[in-house]
C-alpha cells in the first residue's frame, strides 16, 4: 500500500493506493513455514525456497488478491499440530483473498498432477471467516486435496467432510 500525505495552505491531502496482490510460485514440495511472514518474500531460510505453507503464510500478511502457483507434484503436510490459526503447524489457515492453482498455474490443468496430501495430521485447509468478519474469497483450482483429518463437526477443506466455511471455489478433485 502506498500512502502520500500532502500539506498545502492549511489543508491535509491524503492519497492511499492499494498494492496489487502478489504472485507466489512454489518451488519446493517440502512442508516448511516462511522465515519472516509479512516481508513480501516467500522463503524458508533453511531451504532457500518457497513452499506452499510459506506462500500461504506470506499471503495472509498483506491484502490480496494473491495468487499461489503450484507446479505438478505432491505436497505432503508434515508439521503436526492443531488449534493455531497462522499456518505454522497442521492445516493451512487462509484468511486473505487468494487463488491457489495447481498444474503449474493452468487453472484448466489436470488436477491429478498436483496433490496436497494432509497425511492424516490435520485437515488440509482451514478457511475460517470468523478470523475476518469482512470475509474473503478463496479459489482452489486444478489440484487434488486428500487425506485430511477432521478436527470438529464443522470442518474445512480436506477433512473427513468437505464443508467449506467462507466463500471458496474448490477444484474438481477433493478426495477423502
Amino acid at each position: 500500500m502506498a500512502v502520500c500525505v500532502l500539506f498545502y495552505d492549511g489543508i491535509i491531502f491524503t492519497y492511499i493506493r492499494s498494492s496489487p496482490g502478489a504472485t507466489f510460485t512454489v518451488n519446493s514440495t517440502v512442508d516448511a513455514g516462511d522465515s519472516t511472514p509479512g516481508d513480501g518474500t516467500c522463503s524458508n531460510s533453511a531451504l532457500g525456497k518457497c513452499t506452499l505453507r510459506a506462500a500461504i503464510m506470506e499471503a495472509n500478511q498483506s491484502p490480496g488478491p494473491h495468487t499461489i502457483i503450484l507446479p505438478a507434484g505432491t505436497y505432503t503436510l508434515m508439521l503436526a499440530g492443531t488449534g493455531e490459526d497462522n499456518s505454522a503447524t497442521g492445516d493451512l489457515d487462509i484468511y486473505t483473498n487468494v487463488t491457489i492453482t495447481g498444474a503449474g498455474g493452468n487453472r484448466d490443468g489436470d488436477p491429478s498432477l498436483t496433490i496436497i496430501d494432509g497425511a492424516g495430521v490435520d485437515r488440509v485447509f482451514d478457511i475460517n471467516p470468523a478470523l475476518d468478519p469482512t470475509g474473503y474469497n478463496v479459489a482452489i483450482e486444478a489440484l487434488t486435496i486428500r487425506n485430511g483429518k477432521a478436527q470438529d463437526s464443522i470442518d474445512s477443506i480436506g477433512g473427513e467432510s468437505e464443508e467449506i466455511r467462507g466463500t471458496a471455489r474448490p477444484s474438481p478433485s477433493i478426495t477423502r
